[in-house]
């Protein structure tokens, strides 16, 4: 959920309650949930198993946890398998996936109501042998392939019940199912579904002057926002652009999936209000050379693929990038085949690099999982990032190096002069200075390497020994020494 405040026509938005980490497991009501996608605009779970003792099973469009609302869109493989005490399960609107053997096993289950268009796995619902009646309520959803999805079933037993003008008619009288058609939806759910609102172009009568594409999302407390979603016809060829931080007076906080995908784009600058950048947004972008962050960015997360191309050529035109303070979520292949960004500075210190499909985000990784030597990440000593660099194989370097009593330890020595020192002395002091120069040169120097060198040149400055200095005495505790051998005992000078 989100808060937007406005002051003097301006927008700030920010966060109401924490994120949860990509992978994090929850239950309610018994179904254990995995936390897929925590962007901006997608939070998202998927069910992962069924430690409940209820016999009749929703599946929600929704679930929270921690005030935080997430869709449902999957079934993970063997999630229920050979649950004995489920007799009917019925799937929300918002399910894409059901995952292979979901409900293998479940031999007391006799009744399945979709609600969606789901694709469901191989052995999904295998040696059911109870299963009678699946309730497919205004929607088709798919079978990959029937005698493997109802595995050691006959389907004669089985009745599918659809409404007038479904396509699954023709489906299911192919393959043998007993068929029933509905006049009227009246569903056999346990739950009614709730009303999802997805974001719609938007209907304004204000003048649209933007050459980009966009649409207006609900960000909660009846406050709205901008998601570009492309470049206007006419403005495809462009390669410079600068995206706007408002639109019809509303902030431009998200650019989604695909927006600027295999355009010829050479530079983008992004705004400060933009909160996420989505799949494959800048996906295949060959022709990219910068892309820049206004300062004060609120940048949280960067999608699957959102700067990655394909392999070919373009892959060495963007050197650098700056990735902004803000940044808490890096995914899986943000910025891959992208052999030529060498140096990535990332001034968040607590960056989540990857999710569940890998750690693999930047230029090209071998079979073993290791990234490529030539990838530089620069970053605060301590932060997620030196983790991460030295997990995959880049090398990483600082960018909050404190050398300043080194080099005014170095100006000191310096200006030191040979002649006035001992050789020993002053060759221990060559030496330090030396080695503090070179530490000053390390691109991948830590702060105690250079704090060291700094009090071993101090050492060294402090042990220098002047010519004449300790190895001759005083002119009047000279004279003194001769006055007491020969006798001056008045100590009128004479004898």
């Amino acid at each position: 959920m989100l808060v937007v405040i406005m002051l003097v026509g301006v927008f700030s938005i920010a966060p109401m309650s924490a994120s949860a980490v990509v992978g994090e497991t929850f239950d309610e009501n018994g179904v254990s949930y995995e936390v897929v996608s925590e962007s901006l605009l997608a939070k998202t779970v998927k069910v992962k198993g069924y430690n409940g003792d209820n016999e009749n099973v929703v599946i929600p469009a929704k679930v929270e946890n921690n005030e935080i609302e997430y869709t449902v869109e999957e079934i993970a493989a063997s999630a229920f398998i050979n649950n004995t005490t489920i007799k009917t399960i019925t799937l929300n609107k918002g399910l894409k996936t059901i995952g292979a053997s979901a409900f293998n096993g479940c031999t007391n289950l006799n009744t399945v109501t979709f609600n969606s268009d789901a694709s469901v796995g191989l052995m999904v619902f295998g040696r059911c042998n109870s299963l009678t009646d699946v309730y497919c309520c205004g929607c088709s959803p798919s079978f990959s392939n029937v005698p493997f999805t109802f595995v050691g079933l006959n389907v004669e037993n089985i009745t599918f019940h659809v409404y007038e003008g479904s396509s699954l008619i023709e489906w299911i009288t192919v393959n043998g199912f007993k068929l029933t058609v509905e006049q009227t939806e009246t569903e056999p759910t346990t739950e009614p579904e709730p009303t999802e609102t997805s974001p719609t172009e938007p209907v304004t009568t204000d003048p649209d002057t933007s050459i980009f594409k966009w649409k207006v999302i609900d960000i909660g407390d009846n406050a709205k926002a901008v998601q570009i979603t492309g470049l206007k016809d006419g403005y495809t060829n462009m390669e410079n652009i600068t995206i706007s931080s408002e639109i019809n007076d509303k902030p431009v906080i998200a650019i989604g999936d695909n927006a600027f995908s295999d355009l010829r784009l050479k530079s983008v600058v992004i705004p400060a209000s933009v909160q996420l950048i989505s799949n494959k947004a800048f996906y295949d972008c060959r022709y990219l050379k910068s892309v820049t962050f206004e300062p004060e960015s609120q940048l949280n997360s960067i999608e699957v693929d959102a700067f990655a191309i394909t392999s070919g050529q373009g892959g060495d035109n963007l050197p650098t990038i700056t990735l902004p303070a803000s940044l808490k979520n890096l995914a899986y292949h943000a910025f891959y085949g992208r052999s030529g960004l060498g140096m990535i500075y990332i001034e968040s210190q607590d960056v989540v690099f990857g999710d569940p499909r890998g750690k693999e985000i930047f230029g090209t990784f071998d079979e073993d999982g290791r990234g490529s030597s030539t990838v530089k990440l620069y970053g605060y000593e301590g932060s997620t990032t030196d983790e991460y660099a030295t997990e995959v194989g880049h090398i990483f370097r600082v960018i909050n190096l404190d050398t300043t009593l080194l080099q005014k330890a170095c100006e000191e020595a310096k200006a030191k002069e040979k002649s006035a020192y001992t050789d020993d002395s002053y060759a221990d002091l060559k030496s330090a200075l030396t080695a503090a120069s070179k530490m000053l040169n390390n691109k991948e120097a830590r702060q105690a390497d250079v704090d060291s060198a700094a009090d071993a040149l101090n050492d060294a400055l402090n042990k220098l020994v002047p010519i004449g200095g300790n190895e001759t005495t005083s002119p009047t505790e000279s004279s003194e020494y001769v006055d007491v051998l020969i006798g001056d005992t008045n100590g009128d000078g004479r004898i």
